[in-house]
């Protein structure tokens, strides 16, 4: 069975305190500790080695441009994308991704 992730933030007194991953790995299912939002895996990392999740914000460099964008799911391409109508993946090396936070601790990081 292919491995599946995911991760939801769990709060006290409204503080982000951990994260909670969950899903199927090495065929066996572990549940979500809440109904909080859950953010999928990509099953792909960035260039330190960091798994990349849904949420993630990330920078990578195309061409002399940096751009920093959060990976969210687009319905309409069945796939996740980098910011919108962006694509996630290594272009024939013209560029790759880091994370640098995410939405939920780094809201900032987008404004």
């Amino acid at each position: 069975m292919r491995e599946i992730k995911f991760r939801q933030p769990v709060y006290e007194d409204g503080k982000l305190v951990w994260w909670h991953y969950w899903g199927y790995k090495d065929g066996i299912y572990q549940h979500p500790m809440n109904r909080n939002d859950s953010y999928q895996s990509l099953l792909i990392v960035d260039v330190n080695g960091k798994e990349i999740f849904e949420g993630d914000i990330v920078a990578y460099n195309y061409g002399s441009t940096t751009y920093t964008k959060l990976v969210i799911w687009d319905s309409q391409l069945s796939g996740f994308t980098v910011g919108v109508r962006g694509y996630i993946g290594d272009r024939d090396g013209k560029y790759s991704m880091e994370v640098i936070g995410n939405m939920i601790e780094n809201p900032d990081i987008l404004e």
